[in-house]
């Protein structure tokens, strides 16, 4: 189950661009709370013991893409971590922010315990009450609330789902991002030609005006050249 986060090494992964049709529930259909997820996370449903017929489907917006997986008779850790020794088990992971509808129909012929929530290597999005097992490497499964005990029967379990873009890191105005090291020589050497070419002119102009008149038209080339001069150093940096 670590193989979530690799989960195009570890399927005959489906990539599927779906449009949505209505559909009515019925008896047997369970609807579970709407998960809202962080994108680039993934989504688990775990079902224990496994149950057979199980298939899915996801129903998207737009162009909306993503990745799912259904295993039907899946040992790993996580299962053995919960108390059981086989699940079966849907894996989807969103690529793009939107709506999805996950559907997964099912046959128990047994009482079956559902599990669903995401797979992450930040739980504290989710809210700190919460289980959270560990899973992968630097990433661990958050159970959702409510853990479900289902009768035998035919059954079509709806998960919808909400991705959305995780806040920025670096959002903060002062986060400077430094350019590479050949980038930073040209900045310097920008720089400095145009720190040169300030100061010889505005000396030279201020030695000349010593020993005579300085004309209007010299005074606005001086002005011009600063004005140039700032307005290119700040499009360089900020544009």
């Amino acid at each position: 189950m670590e193989r979530l986060r690799s989960l195009p090494l570890a399927l005959s992964a489906f990539l599927l661009v779906l449009t949505p049709t209505p559909r009515a529930l019925g008896q047997n259909s369970i609807e579970l709370s709407e998960l809202k997820l962080r994108l680039g996370d993934g989504v688990l449903v775990l079902l224990l013991p496994p149950v057979s017929g199980i298939s899915s489907r996801v129903e998207a917006l737009g162009n909306m893409t993503y990745l799912y997986a259904v295993f039907t008779n899946e040992q790993a850790s996580i299962v053995q971590t919960l108390g059981g020794r086989e699940a079966s088990i849907v894996e989807m992971i969103p690529k793009a922010p939107g709506r999805y509808g996950l559907y997964i129909n099912f046959t128990a012929t047994n009482a079956t315990r559902l599990l669903y929530g995401t797979v992450t290597n930040n739980a504290s999005f989710y809210g700190k009450d919460l289980r959270a097992y560990p899973f992968g490497r630097d990433t661990v499964f958050v159970v959702m609330r409510p853990t479900l005990s289902i009768s035998s029967g035919n059954v079509t379990v709806v998960v919808t789902i909400s991705a959305i873009e995780p806040p920025s890191e670096n959002s903060s105005i002062f986060n400077i991002i430094l350019p590479p090291f050949s980038k930073i020589i040209f900045i310097a050497l920008f720089l400095g030609l145009l720190a040169y070419w300030n100061a010889y002119v505005v000396l030279d102009t201020y030695f000349l005006s010593k020993v005579e008149h300085v004309s209007n038209s010299r005074k606005a080339l001086v002005a011009l050249s600063l004005f140039v001069s700032a307005l290119l150093v700040y499009l360089y940096v900020f544009g």
